[in-house]
């Protein structure tokens, strides 16, 4: 188990090196004064992606939690890996536990109805983030990406 979690923790901190650091800072600068993080990476300027990563995260705001630069940059890490085929989902779910850093991710693939049910409010759309949003207050990021058609929701918490 310690070889695992030290095997993530080594490629979590890896992967971060090649983030550029000016889109981080200009993120973190900017997110002073409008309260929301996007690195701009997750998305790839696809529009539904754009509109149910902001959606995602104004729910979360809403029900009280709060977003944390940290955990956007995990998803953003875990996102680019679901995108790459490096990390394998199963039945269109992946969970990550990092004990070291109180992080727990997870990946959902979303069909394009789900998004619309979420964004429009209709049909129960809204289990879609009620899951993931109980309990306490905590921090969190959120990542969405599309491939071939397959939406992506990766979100990061800190468990903390």
């Amino acid at each position: 188990m310690k070889n695992i979690v030290r095997t993530v923790a080594a490629t979590i901190i890896a992967s971060s090196l090649l983030l550029p650091t000016t889109a981080v800072t200009a993120s973190a600068q900017s997110s002073l004064s409008s309260g929301t993080f996007d690195l701009g990476m997750s998305h790839d300027s696809d529009p539904v992606a754009v509109q149910l990563e902001k959606a995602f995260e104004d729910y979360g705001l809403s029900r009280g939690h709060s977003l944390d630069l940290n955990a956007e940059m995990r998803a953003e890490l875990l996102l680019r890996s679901v995108i790459k085929g490096h990390t394998i989902t199963r039945n269109g779910r992946y969970l990550q536990l990092d004990p070291a850093s109180n992080t727990l991710s997870s990946v959902s693939t979303v069909t394009p109805k789900e998004i619309q049910d979420f964004l429009e409010g209709i049909n129960g759309g809204e289990r879609l983030a009620t899951s993931y949003f109980s309990g306490a207050p905590f921090r969190f990021g959120v990542a969405v990406g599309v491939k071939n058609g397959t939406y992506y929701l990766v979100t990061t918490q800190f468990t903390n």
